[in-house]
């Protein structure tokens, strides 16, 4: 009798972990609700410029440049014809050498820009830009990077940093401890039992490349998948939430025996930003025309799918949720900066 009672003791507790899983997973549709078009806000035409990274506050739009010299340039939010700011590419104390914005920049309560310039291995921080006429930008404050991994995507909250290890050794995502100094590492997740035993350890990393956005207010870290139609949504301790499938079915992409990555897989969630309120997505499934913006709110909840009328690399969205600027590359190489009127 005590047999019988054990063993329905553990098919009853296998059965609600199983069913905890399941009600974790949610399917989402893909199917754009609006389209929005958009309008040319600044031109590759005008100063030869490679975009690779973008920051839009209400009132500026900063954006890192791969080609120029002046590296960091900054124009009106409201008209991009005038360049009102912009930082060198060097190693002098207003220089910038291979920086990337701080993905969840929205969320610093001094309204302060944040970069992290991986030269120095630094955040540095830029004042709400003031000037109406063309001026070198001061760096206000430099704040040292503790040792932890090499990153190539930064969050932060008060008390933790939230990275993506550019050298593919801690999972999906890592947590550094301001406090105590101690790293934890968010592994890869997955349910598929056969996903170990078709991929390599060498190609892991490289299946479950992702993007990362963090939210301290909602208790929240975003993780786009970029190979697999997947986003995972942890709580700032890395327990996961919810797991958003897009489609009827989780899909892994094929080996391929030339290649670690997946150069011609598709690629799912290929850029992310988010404002207070909301989460955005940039989805590139089916990008041969066009991209799509997925936003959601910090729980999860898909609201709408915007279907732009072009294909986008990157986008950034400005805090009172207005407006959607997106890095679109052109033919000769270069790239030109689009304007979104999600109001319209």
């Amino acid at each position: 009798m005590k047999r019988r009672w054990l063993i329905y003791c553990i098919v009853l507790f296998i059965s609600a972990c199983s069913e905890n899983v399941e009600n974790k997973k949610i399917f989402i549709s893909d199917v754009p609700t609006e389209k929005i078009r958009g309008t040319l806000y600044l031109s590759e035409n005008a100063s030869l410029n490679v975009f690779y990274d973008i920051c839009a506050s209400d009132s500026f739009v900063y954006c890192l440049d791969f080609y120029n010299d002046s590296i960091l340039k900054v124009f009106p939010s409201i008209n991009s014809s005038s360049l009102i700011g912009y930082c060198m590419k060097g190693q002098g104390p207003n220089d910038l050498l291979f920086p990337f914005f701080m993905r969840n920049s929205f969320q610093s309560r001094n309204n302060k820009i944040k970069l992290v310039d991986l030269n120095s291995w630094s955040v540095k921080e830029i004042n709400p830009f003031n000037n109406n006429s063309l001026s070198r930008i001061n760096i206000d404050t430099v704040l040292p990077l503790p040792i932890m991994p090499a990153i190539k995507e930064y969050n932060e909250t008060d008390s933790c940093i939230y990275g993506i290890d550019a050298d593919m050794q801690h999972g999906l995502f890592f947590i550094y401890n301001k406090n105590t100094q101690d790293i934890s590492s968010v592994d890869y997740y997955y349910d598929d039992k056969e996903i170990s035993n078709k991929y390599s350890s060498k190609i892991m990393p490289y299946l479950f490349e992702n993007h990362l956005v963090v939210n301290e207010r909602a208790d929240a870290v975003c993780v786009g998948m970029i190979n697999v139609n997947a986003l995972y949504l942890f709580d700032l301790t890395g327990n996961l939430k919810k797991e958003l499938i897009v489609g009827d079915k989780i899909t892994y992409p094929e080996p391929d025996p030339q290649y670690l990555d997946f150069p011609n897989a598709k690629k799912y969630f290929v850029s992310m930003t988010g404002t207070n309120d909301f989460l955005y997505c940039l989805y590139n499934a089916d990008a041969s025309v066009f991209s799509s913006v997925f936003k959601f709110d910090w729980e999860g909840n898909l609201l709408s799918v915007m279907q732009t009328d072009m294909k986008l690399e990157k986008i950034s969205v400005n805090p009172t949720n207005k407006y959607i600027y997106g890095i679109k590359m052109s033919e000769e190489g270069g790239s030109d900066i689009f304007k979104f009127d999600m109001r319209k």
